[in-house]
């Protein structure tokens, strides 16, 4: 015996399995219904600064909010990356500066970083 369920075979049969369910289980279920809804949170994407938290939510546009986001992420990596370039700078000055004192001690003989 072959069953050939479908959208509409399946409606059917949710349909004809609901009425034979008494009116006080029918209430309690709704009213599950009606708690988990209450209780259910909206999952939304984590922005890329979740640190912010509800930041810019009081306002009346989440247009508003958005953008507001994105500025402040912009400006956070921004910052990243100029720090990230101002340590990798300091580092090579560091490197110069140790060079500079080998040479001028006479650890470092000076024609060993001229090019013939």
């Amino acid at each position: 015996m072959k069953n050939n369920l479908n959208h509409h075979s399946i409606k059917q049969l949710l349909d004809k399995s609901t009425a034979r369910i008494s009116p006080a289980t029918v209430k309690k279920l709704q009213a599950a219904r009606i708690n988990a809804l209450e209780h259910h949170q909206l999952h939304r994407p984590a922005p890329a600064l979740a640190w912010l938290g509800n930041f810019g939510s009081h306002r009346d546009s989440s247009h508003t909010s958005k953008q507001l986001n994105w500025a402040v992420a912009v400006l956070f990596i921004a910052c990243l990356f100029s720090g990230i370039a101002y340590w990798q700078n300091s580092i090579s000055d560091h490197e110069i500066s140790e060079v500079d004192i080998a040479i001028l001690t006479d650890d470092l003989p000076l024609h060993a970083y001229v090019d013939d």
